[in-house]
């Protein structure tokens, strides 16, 4: 993904290290493996990461030169991913929290604003993207793909259409993404969703 400056994030090299392409350059966000997902114009990134002392891997903010594990309150340890941020801070991703007997206390769509971690909905399939007016695209529970005010919006009635899932989403609320038509679930079509 790529802000309004012109900066990407993704991965770089043999060992997909976490890595920003600014200025003509790349940088790589630590030595570990992982994947920057997005980036808003105030250079804050947010993706997934391996951690030290396991393999398994977990959400990550990236701002200020500082890498921050966004762990849900209580968990003795999570995995997942942020997948989206806006130009407020807010990030969007799916997580998974769990005690330190590995039992889960938390799963699903996670919604990270103003240093709270929350779950939004309890799919673990994840969401992808959030705009400045904290809608989120996503796949969520009831097929839905754009969470605003607090809801989940269903999906409109395309016949034979089903597990929708929004990509991206502007400011405007409009949403692009994929759902499915038929019952081979796999037989994906692109939409675009505004008004």
């Amino acid at each position: 993904m790529a802000n309004n400056l012109g900066e990407v994030v993704g991965i770089t090299g043999d060992m997909y290290p976490p890595s920003l392409y600014s200025g003509g350059e790349i940088q790589l966000l630590g030595n570990f493996q992982g994947i920057a997902y997005d980036i808003n114009d105030l250079g804050q990134i947010v993706g997934y990461a391996t951690r030290d002392y396991d393999s398994s891997y977990g959400p990550f903010l990236y701002s200020g030169g500082a890498m921050q594990e966004l762990a849900f309150p209580g968990a003795a340890f999570s995995v997942g991913a942020a997948t989206g941020i806006n130009n407020n801070g807010d990030v969007v991703g799916w997580v998974g929290g769990f005690d330190a007997a590995s039992e889960p206390i938390a799963l699903g769509v996670f919604l990270y604003s103003a240093g709270t971690m929350q779950i939004i909905d309890d799919a673990f399939s994840g969401t992808f993207a959030i705009n400045n007016h904290r809608q989120i695209a996503g796949h969520f529970t009831n097929g839905g793909f754009l969470y605003s005010d607090g809801a989940v919006q269903p999906p409109p009635t395309q016949p034979g259409a089903h597990a929708y899932r929004g990509i991206a989403i502007n400011d405007r609320g409009g949403v692009v993404g994929t759902m499915d038509v038929g019952t081979s679930h796999s037989n994906y079509h692109a939409f675009l969703y505004r008004d």
